[in-house]
Parts: structure tokens; C-alpha cells; sequence
């Protein structure tokens, strides 16, 4: 959960600086997505420092794999149909 929080919070730059870029605000679009990503770094750091009894030290390897395995396939799903990352991005924006 945490990774999708942060992952949302750095997209939404990105998002808003392609789609919008006049109703980009610096504030809302920029700073309070950083202040909420930064929140999150260290219980992400806690959750896998190095030392941890088992099976708390699989987690950065299985969030690892994870991330991995969603980046691939988002890219595939883009790759097959080029306009859907334009239509879930338009679909989040809109709600």
C-alpha cells in the first residue's frame, strides 16, 4: 500500500504537468504530493531495513518483485493498446 501511496503522489506530477498544464498549481500538483511521499519514506525504510527476523526481511524483495512485475505489465497493456494510458489517467483525474 504504502509503494501505490508513493507511486500515486510522484505520478501526479508528472500527470498533471502532461494533461494540464495551465491548471497545474505548484502547491496542490507539486508540493503536497512531495511533503506525502516524504511521509512515507521511513515507515518504508522500517518495513525493510536490513536485519530483520524472517519473514520480515522477504519483504523488500517481494515489494521488489512486485513493482517489477506491475511495471512490466503496465507496459504491456500501453504497448497493446497505446490510448489506455490516456483513458485511466483522464477516468482517475475526473473522480
Amino acid at each position: 500500500m504504502l509503494l501505490v501511496y508513493l507511486g500515486a503522489n510522484v505520478a501526479l506530477l508528472f500527470f498533471m504537468q502532461k494533461s494540464s498544464p495551465n491548471g497545474f498549481k505548484p502547491v496542490t500538483h507539486a508540493v503536497l504530493p512531495a511533503v506525502g511521499a516524504a511521509s512515507i519514506i521511513v515507515p518504508l525504510y522500517y518495513l525493510s531495513k536490513p536485519g530483520q527476523a524472517a519473514p520480515y526481511d522477504w519483504y523488500p524483495y517481494i515489494a521488489l518483485a512486485i513493482l517489477v512485475a506491475s511495471i512490466a505489465y503496465a507496459t504491456y497493456l500501453t504497448r497493446r493498446d497505446p490510448s489506455l494510458a490516456t483513458r485511466v489517467g483522464s477516468i482517475i483525474a475526473d473522480h
